[in-house]
């Protein structure tokens, strides 16, 4: 071959050479990207590895969270039933003060009771006037259809415990008489109502006795009333 020859075809390849080389680098850097992005790839595998392993983790947080809301629910329903057992508590309590208040209005229906020996309970006296209260006034009768005057003194003694005649002039007889201005709680109050026949009560203090009137019935009087003053004739103390 000519040296001239030769010299064309280094000349030819000189310039045609840049057409090649981009497509080789390209190839290597094709090459190069592959092996980057197989990288990446196996470097992602421990990733997803480890959001499973936690995905796994997190279950049995779930199944806590789960018992945990399961065993709350038992103490909502003790806390609800401890809410209606204080409530109920609650109503109770108001029950027992209404039936004090109750006790206590009763009570006062009496007024300032005098200081006495208390042979007769005031307590009890209040009670028995609470269940008579009202109940008509009836000659020879001892019952709530009607009663009369000294039945009803009988009776409330009887709840004393203490045993006194059933008729107004035994029951005159049974005690000691005082005056009239030494009367005590439980005092028996007698009025002479005509000339064969008397009426009896039970003082309660305050110038005021409870008896069963023609009128009312079972109910309290003032010894101060016109009447009662006019025909007011002694009083007796009854001992147990």
């Amino acid at each position: 071959m000519s040296k001239f020859l030769l010299k064309i075809l280094l000349l030819v390849a000189f310039i045609i050479s840049p057409f090649f080389a981009p497509h080789a680098s390209a190839a290597r850097t094709s090459d190069s990207h592959h092996k980057t992005t197989k990288s990446q790839h196996k470097a992602t595998k421990p990733h997803h590895k480890t959001t499973k392993s936690s995905h796994k983790a997190t279950k049995p947080h779930h199944k806590t969270a789960k018992s945990s809301h399961k065993a709350i629910k038992p103490h909502h329903k003790t806390a609800k039933s401890h809410h209606q057992t204080a409530k109920s508590s609650h109503k109770a309590t108001r029950s027992h003060h209404n039936m004090a208040k109750s006790s206590r209005k009763t009570s006062n229906s009496f007024g300032k009771i005098a200081k006495s020996s208390r042979r007769v309970s005031e307590v009890g006296i209040s009670r028995f006037y609470s269940n008579w209260k009202g109940v008509r006034y009836r000659l020879g009768g001892t019952t709530k259809k009607g009663i009369d005057c000294s039945a009803l003194t009988q009776r409330a003694f009887k709840k004393m415990n203490i045993r006194i005649p059933r008729t107004t002039g035994g029951q005159l007889a049974r005690g000691k008489r005082i005056p009239k201005a030494k009367l005590q709680f439980g005092d028996l109050v007698f009025f002479r109502t005509s000339r064969h026949q008397r009426h009896v009560g039970i003082y309660i203090g305050n110038g005021k006795f409870m008896h069963a009137s023609r009128k009312k019935g079972v109910t309290i009087s003032r010894l101060a009333n016109q009447y009662w003053a006019a025909h007011y004739e002694t009083s007796t103390r009854i001992s147990s």
